[in-house]
């Protein structure tokens, strides 16, 4: 297929010549395929459970171990063998959230008065909330539940990573929060006032039941020594005899502050999709 560049529209053009007309029966198993793609990566805020397709990555595997049968690397794929065969995604079946899920709780809610009523947010909830969204809306907790997905998929392979998608998750919903945002500057320099950190305390200081400011410093404190100064997190094995008190004590505090950031961009997703929906909050309304 030829195509060209139109500069006076900055797009590209493809002649009539060159168009193909695409058979319906793609166009369904491609939106139904997004679609399968968005519950698996919406399931990890929203339950927890973290669902997904093994990956067809190809290169070079080495046996590790004692006991590996051979020690040499070979070229090959990654993947799994399915019985029945792969297939095209063609339906998406309908079923009862409790034959797999129960529906579980995902936010409660405690009416602030009375301190004594309980409503209860479950996951046929969350997905509801999510269809009925606005399209920014949806786009951003997309977004944040990617981040997650990519972080929850690197498991305790690389803690830095999986730190920074964390982090990542709950910065898209701050762009989100405050797209238009008049941001103040000072009069002498020009630089903004309202700054990056204070942002992030502010969304998660809103959306998050376990922020505490000093907390919240230490998230933002490790990732901007990732980020800006190239800093690596201290890796179990890798202690010097002289340092070892001091680096086993860094390693605790830091993966104390990954678990508590892995907590709060779950929490953010969930109470930012759920505060964002006018379907759920007209819903879940407390009346007195």
């Amino acid at each position: 297929m030829s195509y060209s560049f139109d500069y006076s529209k900055g797009k590209i053009r493809i002649g009539e010549a060159d168009k193909r007309q695409v058979p319906k029966a793609i166009l369904i198993r491609e939106h139904l395929s997004t679609r399968l793609a968005e519950i698996q990566t919406l399931l990890l805020p929203f339950t927890g459970v973290f669902a997904f397709n093994y990956p067809n990555l190809q290169g070079w595997f080495t046996p590790l171990g004692p006991d590996a049968p051979d020690p040499h690397s070979r070229y090959g794929q990654l993947g799994f063998i399915y019985r029945g065969g792969i297939a095209e995604v063609d339906t998406l079946h309908q079923v009862p959230n409790e034959e797999y899920f129960c529906d579980p709780i995902v936010l409660t809610l405690r009416n602030a008065d009375s301190g004594a009523e309980l409503q209860f947010v479950r996951l046929s909830d969350m997905f509801s909330a999510f269809d009925g969204a606005s399209d920014s809306i949806k786009e951003a907790v997309l977004r944040a539940s990617r981040q997650l997905h990519k972080a929850e998929g690197l498991l305790s392979l690389d803690p830095i990573a999986k730190f920074l998608y964390q982090v990542y998750a709950i910065e898209s919903l701050i762009d989100e929060e405050h797209p238009l945002r008049h941001i103040p500057t000072c009069d002498h320099c020009g630089q903004k006032t309202f700054s990056v950190r204070r942002k992030f305390h502010e969304f998660t200081k809103k959306y998050c039941n376990s922020y505490t400011k000093k907390a919240v410093d230490e998230i933002y404190e490790l990732r901007s020594a990732i980020v800006h100064k190239g800093e690596l997190l201290i890796e179990p094995g890798l202690f010097l005899y002289e340092r070892s008190v001091r680096e086993f004590e860094a390693r605790y505090l830091n993966e104390e502050t990954m678990r508590l950031a892995s907590a709060m961009a779950r929490e953010s997703v969930n109470k930012f999709l759920f505060l964002n929906s006018a379907r759920m909050i007209e819903r879940f309304a407390f009346k007195h």
